[in-house]
């Protein structure tokens, strides 16, 4: 028989520290460290923002030269043209557009009561200047109408016309008073009780005698004692009043209406209107930052309100 085999020998298992530190891998050193590349790039947009904001400060002032040159070639032309606008600063105000009659066109009665040969007549008689030309395509004619201070002036104080008065020159009748002639001291006030100037924002009815004198301080503009606004008001006043009280004695939306006149509206003021888009529009202009006074003597008082609110 044979003997038995020795039974396999079991070596014990290796015991294994769990409180020794464990070792973490070794990575391999950055060449820049991570605040290294934030500088870098903070600096690069630091000088791309700085680049950037003088380019357009730039431009701005490239584009404000551009406007003012512009403005002041466009009034030598305007000047050297116009002998009116070189007295008195400014020009036509109203333009009417009459169609042109066919030969084998009947007008109707309206119409022949209303040619442009009596409507301009009106005009010419109620004490306003016109001027006519035809259209590119010959089958208009455009009446331009504009009226002299004088007539301005006489309407203005028909209808006791309401016009702004003079802060600084007010202040100064109030401050001396007018004792001798009208007998009254000269006026107290105070100017911390409210933001208001207290010599702002007053208006009263034009009269043509007194505004040649140092009674009523009117307030003067470029263009005269009237703003474009107050001209068209004035003109189509003048348009419209009856012939009894020296008028032209125009219905103008009969006109219109009736087909006599294809339109009768009012003309910009080119020289004013880019002069209030340079002041109005700009890269750097803030919405509540706008030429609020401005924008009241050119579009009149209803539209200087909707912008303020």
């Amino acid at each position: 028989m044979s003997s038995p085999s020795p039974a396999p020998s079991v070596s014990p298992a290796p015991t294994v520290d769990t409180n020794a530190p464990t070792m973490a891998p070794t990575q391999p050193e950055d060449v820049y460290p991570e605040w290294w590349i934030t500088l870098i790039a903070m600096v690069f947009v630091t000088g791309l923002l700085f680049w950037s904001l003088k380019r357009v400060l730039k431009a701005a002032d490239e584009k404000r030269k551009r406007v003012q040159k512009n403005l002041k070639r466009l009034k030598s032309k305007i000047v050297a043209s116009d002998e009116f606008y070189q007295k008195y600063g400014y020009s036509w105000d109203w333009v009417l557009v009459f169609k042109v009659q066919e030969a084998n066109q009947k007008p109707t009665e309206y119409q022949r009561h209303h040619s442009v040969r009596e409507v301009v007549t009106k005009l010419c008689e109620a004490g306003l200047h016109t001027t006519m030309f035809y259209s590119v395509q010959q089958d208009e004619v455009y009446c331009k109408v504009r009226a002299p201070p004088e007539r301005l002036q006489a309407e203005a104080d028909r209808q006791d016309y309401k016009v702004p008065l003079d802060a600084m020159c007010l202040k100064a009748i109030c401050d001396r008073g007018r004792f001798e002639s009208h007998g009254w001291n000269p006026v107290m006030y105070t100017t911390f009780a409210s933001e208001l100037y207290p010599f702002e924002g007053h208006y009263a009815p034009y009269d043509r005698e007194r505004a040649g004198a140092d009674d009523i301080p009117y307030k003067s503009y470029s263009e005269g004692t009237f703003r474009n606004v107050d001209r068209i008001k004035l003109i189509q006043s003048i348009m419209e009043c009856p012939r009894y009280l020296n008028g032209a004695g125009l219905k103008l939306k009969d006109l219109v209406h009736k087909k006599a006149c294809l339109g009768v509206y009012p003309l910009h003021d080119y020289l004013a209107l880019l002069t209030l888009q340079h002041k109005w529009l700009g890269l750097f202009k803030m919405p509540g930052n706008q030429p609020d006074e401005e924008i009241k003597d050119y579009f009149g008082e209803k539209i200087g309100l909707y912008f303020v609110w």
